[in-house]
């Protein structure tokens, strides 16, 4: 199976270089995987992604893995945060680089990240209601600016436990209508199983909702640790198959390309 959300030690904040989480995909069974590390930004505003100048690096890397496990196609890919007052940036990033796929992500609200543990306090002062509603605008704002090609864990600001009201389903509405106007994908990301929300990015009515939509679906599980290349995948699997997917969705220089679901891959893996 597939997973085209892994991250490395070039975004400061995880562990395992491209070779290693490589091998540790190719160990586990997967048959296609992708790098997605956090894209640079013209200026710094933190300290947790790629450096623009290291990109040629990171490139390298990826190429070294493809040499070292042809039969596992790598590719390469950014996760690329949007920020309104970078929009001309990503534009120009798209052409440094002969990229396969790119993730469209918000991690801010204004100048707070609040996907970070370190800023969790921003919760007690903010309505819930209106980090929602101002995560959507900036998700659907990036789909509009054609940031990237998949649309990443949808409804992250759950991670913590803080939950909108049926109020903002019309916003994920929305949304949705952008994604499937736009011909994007959609991510069924799993690193919420390891995290206090405890389910995945995005939530079931969201997945079901996408799907009556005609919103094709990838999968990843925004690993930072080779440890998690492939957790909450075969659970992934299953549910989407049962929801009736049977095609997730890869991508080949910016090409869109489908791939059966196979529900079971692991328990193939594991007869070898």
């Amino acid at each position: 199976m597939i997973n085209l959300h892994l991250h490395t030690v070039r975004c400061n904040h995880a562990t395992g270089t491209v070779a290693q989480m490589a091998a540790a995909a190719h160990a586990a069974g997967l048959r296609e995987i992708g790098f997605a590390e956090h894209g640079p930004l013209p200026q710094p505003i933190d300290d947790w992604r790629l450096d623009l100048l290291d990109l040629p690096l990171y490139q390298a890397e990826i190429e070294a893995a493809r040499s070292e496990f042809p039969d596992m196609p790598i590719r390469f890919g950014l996760e690329l945060d949007y920020l309104p007052q970078f929009r001309d940036f990503y534009a120009d990033l798209h052409r440094v680089a002969p990229f396969d796929f790119l993730i469209i992500s918000v991690h801010y609200i204004g100048d707070w990240n609040f996907d970070w543990d370190r800023y969790i306090d921003g919760y007690n002062h903010r309505d819930i209601d209106d980090i929602y509603r101002s995560y959507y605008a900036l998700v659907r704002e990036a789909i509009e600016h054609r940031v990237g090609d998949i649309v990443g864990h949808l409804d992250l600001p759950k991670r913590f436990g803080h939950r909108p009201s049926d109020a903002i389903r019309e916003e994920v509405e929305r949304t949705l209508e952008v994604i499937a106007r736009a011909g994007l994908v959609l991510e069924l990301n799993t690193a919420g199983l390891l995290e206090k929300v405890q389910e995945v990015y995005p939530e079931d009515w969201i997945v079901r909702r996408a799907l009556e939509m005609g919103i094709p679906f990838t999968l990843g599980t925004d690993a930072h640790d080779p440890a998690n290349v492939d957790t909450g995948l075969e659970w992934a699997v299953r549910y989407l198959h049962e929801l009736g997917v049977r095609e997730v969705v890869t991508f080949e220089r910016r090409q869109m390309k489908t791939v059966a679901l196979e529900p079971e891959w692991k328990a193939a893996k594991l007869s070898t």
